[in-house]
């Protein structure tokens, strides 16, 4: 089987299945992508250092 005939063959079974494949790649960009990762890890970053002021808050209240 030649690539040719692989590409044939997967894009039956793909439109089999009625899903797209790979269609979406090349569509975003790097400084998307990477304004996307910075927000995600503020979030993340933002959330543990509330939870810490929670515990900090909690243990306070013990005193």
């Amino acid at each position: 089987m030649k690539i040719v005939d692989w590409i044939e063959w997967l894009d039956v079974i793909v439109q089999v299945n009625g899903r797209e494949f790979l269609n979406y790649t090349g569509k975003i960009s790097r400084k998307i992508a990477l304004e996307k990762y910075q927000f995600k890890e503020k979030r993340i970053t933002e959330n543990i250092s509330f939870n810490q002021l929670e515990k900090d808050i909690k243990t306070f209240e013990k005193i």
